[in-house]
């Protein structure tokens, strides 16, 4: 699958009721033949669409909050991908 044809799906499923709720993120999946991806996708209030993957769990010094370590993605303007490095953030 393409850049832009990733792009194309990410966008129909967002956007897929309607409307999309902007700075929260989504979880996704899409089916290309015989694959299956999983990840979440987010509008932001300013910028372009961004992708991320979950790559590890982990959980800091007794702290009830799980962490995630996440590979973040965004789609530049020409609906190719550009990597965003790697995040921390808490699963909500």
């Amino acid at each position: 699958m393409s850049e832009q044809e990733l792009f194309d799906k990410v966008h129909a499923e967002l956007f897929k009721k309607g409307s999309c709720s902007v700075n929260k993120w989504i979880l996704i999946k899409i089916s290309d033949k015989n694959k299956v991806a999983l990840f979440e996708a987010m509008v932001p209030s300013r910028g372009n669409i961004r992708i991320r993957k979950p790559l590890k769990f982990q959980r800091k010094n007794g702290e009830s909050k799980e962490i995630w370590l996440y590979q973040s993605f965004r789609f530049g303007n020409k609906k190719n991908l550009i990597d965003d490095g790697l995040i921390e953030d808490i699963r909500q």
